[in-house]
């Protein structure tokens, strides 16, 4: 299950990039487009720590001699 989790995790922060990507990639904005900028950084930001935890998580079960 912690799998499943962290992999949905993940897939949520690249898309959170895609979106906040496109959306500065436009020539205009709005206040709208601000707000959407801003949610999609938001939802990145929030999302991004599945990346800590899964390289943390990979280091945890190796020892010194296999570094």
């Amino acid at each position: 299950m912690a799998d499943t989790a962290s992999d949905i995790m993940v897939l949520g922060a690249g898309q959170a990039f895609c979106e906040l990507s496109l959306l500065v990639s436009q020539q205009n904005y709005s206040d709208l487009s601000f707000k959407a900028l801003d949610n999609a950084l938001n939802q990145f930001y929030q999302k991004q720590s599945s990346f800590r935890e899964l390289n943390m998580s990979k280091h945890a079960n190796t020892t010194v001699d296999e570094l």
